[in-house]
């Protein structure tokens, strides 16, 4: 990695003795997240968005990025190795502030996760049980009422929409009431 106070020489120094030691060196401009983690943090939290969406189950997510993409691991599964969940949800949390991109932005079940200790596999419990052999999928609670979460909440926000639908669920209680 090269600061914008790096030499030269300090650098194919540096550049060098990574060689010396049978590593492969990569140049790398000094940001968060270098280059790994600028391309992969997206990418793992993506795959968490679309099973809070309802888009596919967690093994589902995890065969068709194995199938797909001819990758060793789904992303879900490759989460544990990030370290704790707590730790992308740490380094997804850096990378916002610096880019404010919101494929940075650790999504909302990534977080209530890291608030029920749901670390992955250091705790024993993430996408997968680990306590299982082989490991389970866990029931992370994502869908409300056939909805996924985040359009419902969404909707929510949207205020027109959020009175019709409150004046619905009204109309819903008179009506069990009356029945």
């Amino acid at each position: 990695m090269r600061t914008v106070t790096t030499s030269e020489e300090t650098f194919k120094r540096a550049f060098a003795f990574a060689a010396s030691l049978r590593k492969e060196p990569v140049a790398a401009k000094d940001n968060s997240g270098f280059i790994v983690n600028l391309l992969l943090v997206p990418y793992l939290l993506d795959a968490i968005r679309a099973v809070e969406r309802g888009v596919g189950s967690v093994p589902d997510i995890d065969k068709a990025m194995q199938l797909g993409c001819s990758y060793p691991m789904g992303p879900l599964d490759a989460a544990r190795f990030r370290g704790p969940r707590h730790h992308l949800h740490h380094i997804a949390e850096i990378m916002f502030k610096e880019y404010r991109e919101p494929r940075y932005a650790p999504p909302p079940l990534l977080k209530r996760m890291v608030l029920a200790g749901m670390y992955g596999k250091k705790s024993g419990k993430g996408f997968y049980d680990y306590s299982a052999n082989p490991p389970v999928v866990n029931n992370l609670g994502t869908l409300m009422f056939g909805y996924d979460a985040p359009r419902w909440h969404a909707m929510l926000n949207d205020l027109p929409a959020a009175l019709l639908t409150v004046a619905v669920l009204f109309d819903l209680a008179a009506a069990a009431t009356q029945a």
